[in-house]
């Protein structure tokens, strides 16, 4: 019952005349898509008179998250689906009671475009291609990056501090037990990638300011 709930709830975020569609945060970068569906537990204001046989059960509603990656400042925002089943009274709506939040529970993304990332953190192992080599003996296909939680943003620049990790060998290894101790730290505000940046490198508690100046004390 709560499978076909959740069904029914994508149904009707994804179905015309509908604004949003199923699909992945990748494909969040340029639309609005529905990320994950849950039943919504009712308020306990509606439980109350349920519980003391007053008035009848509370309608269910369905909880979907939703990522908006096609705004000017990308966010995710949970929003209420019901009553169910889908009836002319189903509609969608913000989730709000459930949060304390003044700006309509929406939270801000600011790594929205994986394939963007994806790129950049390319261009960081190839310009870091000798120190790998002299650290590790292997080629930078060889190391994974792993983003060091939380990102911090301080007066709208976005600075990310991001690991290297060996990269699994098999199924049952994992990247958190596999730290190389080098991490980079990178400007990627703004959602334009040719103007994200490195801004240093840390290996061994040394910090060093440019990519040059890292790879020269290694070499």
């Amino acid at each position: 019952m709560i499978e076909a709930r959740q069904l029914q709830a994508d149904e009707t975020l994804a179905a015309p005349p509908g604004q949003f569609r199923s699909g992945s945060p990748v494909e969040a970068v340029t639309t609005a898509v529905v990320v994950s569906v849950d039943l919504l537990l009712p308020n306990k204001t509606n439980v109350l008179p349920y519980l003391a046989g007053t008035e009848p059960a509370p309608p269910r509603y369905a909880r979907a998250m939703l990522m908006f990656g096609n705004a000017r400042e990308p966010y995710m925002q949970e929003w209420m689906v019901g009553p169910l089943p889908i009836s002319s009274q189903t509609k969608a709506q913000p989730l709000t009671f459930l949060s304390t939040r003044k700006s309509d529970n929406k939270l801000r993304v600011y790594n929205s475009d994986f394939e963007a990332a994806r790129k950049f953190n390319e261009k960081i192992k190839s310009q870091a291609a000798n120190a790998i080599k002299t650290l590790w003996n292997v080629n930078p296909d060889a190391l994974s990056m792993t983003t060091v939680s939380p990102t911090q943003v301080d007066s709208g620049n976005v600075t990310v501090w991001q690991g290297f990790i060996g990269s699994p060998s098999g199924r049952y290894d994992t990247g958190t037990l596999l730290p190389l101790g080098l991490y980079v730290k990178s400007n990627m505000t703004g959602r334009d990638p040719s103007k994200w940046k490195i801004e240093g490198w840390l290996y061994n508690n040394i910090f060093y300011k440019t990519t040059d100046e890292f790879n020269k004390a290694l070499s």
